[in-house]
């Protein structure tokens, strides 16, 4: 045990952490700052705050009784629409008095009432915004029922769904899309920090020419298991520390609470999914689908490292395995189990990995038991 925490804190090295935070920095503002800085992004504000106002009125799940109060709330605010162009100078030189005549029928587009739209979308209070974020909802609801012709277990899939009324949740699109884009960001961070902490695991014994003398000894054979168990702990450990910070941010900051109960299968959304998630349960899933992803990356950086002899091989073997890696997930950059996936797929994936990196692991074990000095 004195051996393995050792080993441990000899990774955590305050060194490499100095090195780490500055890529982390850049990581940050590059690629996750904005998923917190900019949401809803622009006009998705209006479709977020008519599915809260639909969550406040309805809970989290509506029936056909709840939207058609809903329309007719909407068909208010398009009469209130009506008499401000009716009234509007603009409006009364241009010739146009409904909502419909300005913003449906474009038979006779012009700049003048290009001009004139796009004026109006920026006075009273967005309420041209509002009334096209709630007809896009009230247009999803009413399309939920449709789909294009998919395979046999996808159509399936989506007819257990519309029985099991999930597509009656309240989640827009953009809470999804944004915890999906903000988990593929995290990835990049995750894995420059399993490379740089992990990846000098066996090049400061080989600086100091010490990997030979451990062979000298029962204890020293097994070292090699030793610093890879260090290894995936230490994996552990920075995942949750990004992961732990990162979704702590996402809930004060970006606070999707009102919808954590809402099916991820709802109306609002643009996919289907194999599984029958509430969002929290969502976000559980993609914790644990990064945990396994860093504990098979750590055991193959742990190999590679033990195996290459400079740090130019070194690189030259995970640089290409990191981009392929990441290349692999953005695949899944719009969604985890989506029924555009196969559906065991990324169980697949996983298992594999996990079971890919493991076997060679325990290959290596076995020879450093057997190893000749000489």
């Amino acid at each position: 045990m004195r051996t393995f925490l050792q080993e441990v804190k000899r990774i955590l090295n305050w060194r490499v952490t100095l090195l780490f935070l500055p890529v982390a920095v850049i990581i940050y503002f590059l690629f996750i700052e904005f998923e917190y800085t900019v949401f809803p992004n622009g006009s998705e504000i209006y479709t977020y705050e008519a599915a809260e106002e639909l969550v406040q009125r309805y809970g989290i799940k509506v029936t056909d009784a709840n939207m058609n109060e809903f329309a007719a709330n909407h068909e208010r605010k398009i009469a209130e629409a009506d008499t401000m162009i009716a009234n509007h100078p603009k409006g009364q030189e241009l010739g146009v008095s409904t909502y419909e005549e300005l913003f449906t029928s474009r038979d006779e587009e012009t700049k003048e009432l290009d001009d004139f739209r796009w004026a109006l979308m920026e006075e009273k209070d967005g309420l041209t915004w509002r009334i096209q974020a709630e007809q896009n909802l009230l247009e999803q609801y009413a399309n939920k029922h449709i789909y294009p012709e998919y395979s046999k277990q996808q159509n399936e899939r989506l007819q257990e769904i519309i029985q099991n009324s999930e597509t009656q949740s309240v989640l827009p699109y953009m809470v999804v899309e944004n915890v999906n884009r903000l988990a593929y960001n995290l990835s990049f961070l995750i894995m420059f920090a399993l490379v740089m902490y992990l990846a000098p695991v066996f090049f400061r014994d080989r600086q100091r020419n010490v990997i030979s003398i451990q062979y000298t000894s029962k204890k020293g054979r097994k070292l090699f298991t030793t610093k890879w168990l260090a290894s995936v702990v230490v994996a552990f450990l920075l995942t949750t520390a990004i992961l732990a910070a990162a979704f702590s941010a996402y809930v004060f900051v970006n606070d999707t609470t009102l919808f954590w109960e809402a099916t991820v299968n709802s109306f609002a959304t643009y996919n289907y999914f194999w599984f029958n998630f509430t969002f929290n349960q969502y976000m559980v899933v993609i914790a644990v689908i990064f945990y396994m992803l860093s504990f098979a990356l750590a055991t193959a950086i742990v190999l590679v490292s033990r195996l290459s002899t400079s740090y130019f091989t070194l690189l030259g073997i995970l640089v290409p395995a990191i981009i392929l890696l990441f290349n692999v997930t953005g695949r899944y950059s719009s969604g985890f189990f989506t029924i555009w996936q196969y559906k065991y797929e990324l169980f697949l994936l996983l298992g594999l990995s996990l079971a890919l990196s493991f076997s060679c692991i325990l290959w290596r074990a076995r020879r450093e038991q057997k190893i000749d000095l000489l």
